[in-house]
């Protein structure tokens, strides 16, 4: 019996150059399309959009983002063909070589860069991880921010969430601290607020009240905020006169970070509600009324 002999395939270097370069448009592409969805996101006449130097930094960890991925899946398939392939050609085997190194020290150097630079330009000269406390009441009623969808216990966007603990989460690098305003917040968890209108999404239903509208009771109620801080120890509440563009404390801890309240309800000066955070350090001792 005759064995036939295996014959290894032959594949012309063209069709090597021609699938990574497929590979690499593809990831492009992505790039492109993911990147531009986020700026025309921003982009509406509801004050939805950011500022400047947020928007320029967002942009610049979303082009961080791509570059990790581009370069990874390029990477990953130039392994798959070099497993492929298996040709003993010295120019198959640098141009798959180039294919790995290159991209991957490319987007290493481009992650390095982005990084220094955003601690360089930033107010906070890095990384911060502030909290504040808040609840939420329309016409006396208490409301819950929606929950987390899927895997995640993330509620909104990296910079600013919830954990489903009634508690602003501040995390990464602020190139301005006025980012951290409450109106961001609102729109990071899908949400709105300013003056007239406030948004907020519950697991029942998404609030909308505007300024004007009516309660239950039949008494015209108005979007309104008051806030809680804290002095040696001293607990002070204070109505707030532009809330939407209110700037948290910066505070790790809850007290002496921010308590936080949001209700539409009758004209007032000052609130009965207290996040629980405040109350438990009432309790304690570890706070005193002003």
């Amino acid at each position: 019996m005759v064995k036939k002999k295996y014959q290894k395939r032959k594949y012309p270097v063209w069709i090597l150059v021609s699938t990574i370069g497929v590979i690499f448009l593809l990831g492009i592409s992505l790039a492109h399309e993911d990147t531009a969805h986020e700026e025309n996101h921003g982009e509406n006449g509801d004050d939805h959009g950011k500022n400047g130097s947020l928007q320029i930094r967002d942009e610049l960890l979303i082009q961080t983002f791509w570059a990790l991925g581009i370069a990874g899946s390029l990477a990953l398939g130039s392994v798959i063909l070099a497993l492929t392939f298996r040709s003993k050609k010295k120019l198959i085997k640098i141009i798959l070589f180039c294919c790995i190194s290159i991209p991957v020290t490319i987007a290493t150097l481009y992650l390095t860069y982005t990084t220094v630079y955003l601690n360089i330009v930033s107010e906070t000269g890095g990384p911060v991880h502030w909290h504040a406390d808040y609840e939420v009441y329309v016409c006396d009623e208490r409301q819950h921010l929606t929950g987390a969808k899927g895997l995640s216990n993330v509620v909104g966007e990296p910079l600013l969430h919830e954990h489903g603990d009634n508690r602003i989460h501040v995390e990464g690098v602020l190139l301005r601290k006025g980012h951290v305003n409450v109106a961001n917040y609102f729109n990071a968890v899908g949400g709105f607020f300013n003056e007239f209108q406030f948004i907020f999404p519950t697991d029942k239903e998404v609030v909308n009240v505007k300024n004007g509208s009516t309660c239950p009771n039949g008494k015209k109620a108005t979007i309104q905020a008051f806030v809680y801080q804290t002095h040696d120890k001293i607990m002070k509440q204070s109505k707030l006169n532009d809330p939407s563009h209110y700037i948290l404390s910066g505070e790790s801890n809850v007290p002496p970070g921010d308590c936080i309240i949001i209700e539409f309800d009758e004209e007032k000066q000052k609130t009965d509600h207290l996040c629980e955070s405040y109350k438990i350090a009432l309790q304690r001792g570890d706070l005193r009324g002003s």
